[in-house]
């Protein structure tokens, strides 16, 4: 059996660190053959960003109405190694999704926030975001499907990209 505490790697190349419903991860390879010749790449609900991650623009405008998504890549794209130091604090089971789940996603600082808010993404059913009237995080725990943690490389990879990008933006 494997130790709650830690977590599984997941050592995949991809630098997409984020599940998400509704993404386009599975048609990419059709996008990639229709994809016109740009110069700015603008993604506005950017999610797990992952037809970004795929193209790998030179310049990018990445904008999501979710500002703990923001925040997360803003955090992954400056500190990905702090990020992942923090991911490896959590206790990587469904009681531990769900202490870090009630403690809420909020945190004034970016390292942390971005921790959780992978954490809990990388945990929850399906890889939804969704809050209640509250405004609190309410997904329940994914089961056999839940936590892989993004290997310190992917995310690396994911900052580089992010750095070389462009812009990421909140609301519009």
């Amino acid at each position: 059996m494997v130790d709650p505490v830690q977590p599984k790697i997941n050592n995949d190349i991809s630098p997409k660190f984020l599940r998400w419903a509704g993404s386009k991860t599975r048609v990419i390879p059709t996008f990639m053959e229709v994809v016109p010749t740009f110069n700015t790449y603008h993604e506005p609900f950017c999610g797990s960003c992952a037809l970004f991650f795929s193209l790998a623009p030179q310049s990018a405008t990445l904008s999501d109405a979710n500002p703990a998504l923001i925040r997360t890549l803003k955090a992954v794209r400056d500190h990905p190694d702090a990020v992942y130091e923090r991911l490896l604090c959590f206790e990587w089971s469904e009681a531990g999704y769900y202490r870090i789940r009630d403690q809420g996603i909020e945190d004034d600082d970016e390292v942390n926030l971005a921790a959780k808010f992978i954490f809990l993404n990388a945990n929850c059913f399906n890889g939804i975001f969704r809050l209640n009237k509250a405004g609190k995080f309410n997904v329940p725990y994914g089961g056999h499907r839940a936590g892989r943690c993004p290997s310190l490389e992917r995310l690396t990879e994911a900052s580089r990209l992010l750095k070389n990008g462009g812009d990421i933006a909140g609301r519009f």
